[in-house]
Protein backbone atom coordinates (compact mmCIF):
# COMPACT_ATOMS: atom_id res chain seq x y z
CA UNK A 1 0.00 0.00 0.00
CA UNK A 2 1.02 3.84 -0.89
CA UNK A 3 -0.08 6.68 1.77
CA UNK A 4 1.21 10.15 1.02
CA UNK A 5 2.15 12.73 3.63
CA UNK A 6 2.25 16.70 2.54
CA UNK A 7 4.38 18.58 3.86
CA UNK A 8 3.25 22.31 2.80
CA UNK A 9 5.60 24.37 4.67
CA UNK A 10 8.21 22.91 2.08
CA UNK A 11 6.72 22.11 -0.40
CA UNK A 12 7.49 18.59 -0.79
CA UNK A 13 4.98 15.27 -0.20
CA UNK A 14 6.78 11.73 1.65
CA UNK A 15 5.31 8.47 0.23
CA UNK A 16 4.75 5.99 2.34
CA UNK A 17 5.00 1.91 1.97
CA UNK A 18 4.71 -0.77 3.55
CA UNK A 19 4.64 -3.16 1.07
CA UNK A 20 8.37 -3.72 -0.02
CA UNK A 21 6.92 -5.63 -3.95
CA UNK A 22 4.40 -2.42 -4.03
CA UNK A 23 7.51 0.19 -3.73
CA UNK A 24 9.68 -1.94 -5.90
CA UNK A 25 7.21 -2.20 -8.74
CA UNK A 26 6.36 2.08 -8.07
CA UNK A 27 10.00 2.49 -8.56
CA UNK A 28 11.17 -0.67 -10.65
CA UNK A 29 14.42 0.94 -11.35
CA UNK A 30 15.88 1.83 -8.40
CA UNK A 31 18.05 -0.75 -6.58
CA UNK A 32 16.72 -0.39 -2.97
CA UNK A 33 19.32 -1.26 -0.35
CA UNK A 34 16.81 -3.46 1.30
CA UNK A 35 18.28 -6.47 3.33
CA UNK A 36 15.79 -9.81 4.94
CA UNK A 37 16.48 -7.93 8.20
CA UNK A 38 15.45 -4.38 7.63
CA UNK A 39 12.95 -3.01 9.53
CA UNK A 40 12.97 0.51 7.77
CA UNK A 41 14.03 1.98 5.13
CA UNK A 42 14.12 5.79 3.82
CA UNK A 43 15.54 7.61 0.77
CA UNK A 44 14.80 9.82 -2.29
CA UNK A 45 14.16 9.02 -5.23
CA UNK A 46 14.15 11.55 -8.13
CA UNK A 47 13.20 14.22 -5.63
CA UNK A 48 10.49 11.96 -3.98
CA UNK A 49 10.92 11.43 -0.55
CA UNK A 50 10.22 7.63 0.58
CA UNK A 51 9.59 5.79 3.56
CA UNK A 52 9.32 1.87 3.87
CA UNK A 53 8.01 -0.17 7.01
CA UNK A 54 8.36 -3.60 7.17
CA UNK A 55 7.74 -2.94 10.74
CA UNK A 56 5.59 -0.22 12.20
CA UNK A 57 6.90 0.54 15.47
CA UNK A 58 7.59 4.04 17.04
CA UNK A 59 11.48 3.15 17.02
CA UNK A 60 11.51 2.77 13.04
CA UNK A 61 9.30 4.91 12.28
CA UNK A 62 10.95 7.63 14.23
CA UNK A 63 14.37 6.36 13.22
CA UNK A 64 13.25 6.58 9.46
CA UNK A 65 11.72 9.96 9.46
CA UNK A 66 14.69 11.35 10.95
CA UNK A 67 16.25 10.32 8.09
CA UNK A 68 13.84 11.97 5.76
CA UNK A 69 14.04 15.00 7.48
CA UNK A 70 17.69 15.45 7.23
CA UNK A 71 16.85 14.86 3.15
CA UNK A 72 14.06 17.72 3.35
CA UNK A 73 16.32 20.11 5.06
CA UNK A 74 19.27 19.66 3.78
CA UNK A 75 17.53 19.80 0.06
CA UNK A 76 15.89 23.47 0.84
CA UNK A 77 19.32 24.69 2.19
CA UNK A 78 18.46 24.45 6.14
CA UNK A 79 21.45 23.36 8.28
CA UNK A 80 20.61 21.88 11.64
CA UNK A 81 23.51 22.61 14.72
CA UNK A 82 23.08 22.22 18.13
CA UNK A 83 21.82 25.96 18.03
CA UNK A 84 19.61 25.63 15.27
CA UNK A 85 17.53 22.39 14.94
CA UNK A 86 13.83 23.44 16.32
CA UNK A 87 13.06 23.17 12.11
CA UNK A 88 14.16 19.55 12.30
CA UNK A 89 12.40 18.98 15.85
CA UNK A 90 9.12 20.16 14.09
CA UNK A 91 9.13 18.70 11.06
CA UNK A 92 9.72 15.31 12.77
CA UNK A 93 7.05 16.02 14.80
CA UNK A 94 4.66 16.62 11.69
CA UNK A 95 5.80 13.74 9.66
CA UNK A 96 5.35 11.14 12.91
CA UNK A 97 2.47 12.48 14.06
CA UNK A 98 1.26 11.93 10.50
CA UNK A 99 2.44 7.89 9.99
CA UNK A 100 0.91 6.97 13.23
CA UNK A 101 -2.49 8.32 11.77
CA UNK A 102 -1.79 5.75 8.80
CA UNK A 103 -4.38 3.52 7.92
CA UNK A 104 -2.87 -0.16 7.20
CA UNK A 105 -3.91 -2.95 5.37
CA UNK A 106 -2.10 -6.11 4.90
CA UNK A 107 -0.72 -4.70 1.14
Amino acid sequence: MIQTIDIPIYKTKILVFNNEETLRTRFPRTDFNIQEDTRGYSCTVDGIHILYFKEQSIPIITHESLHVCWYILTERGIKCTPDNHEAQAYLLELIVFNILKLRWNDN
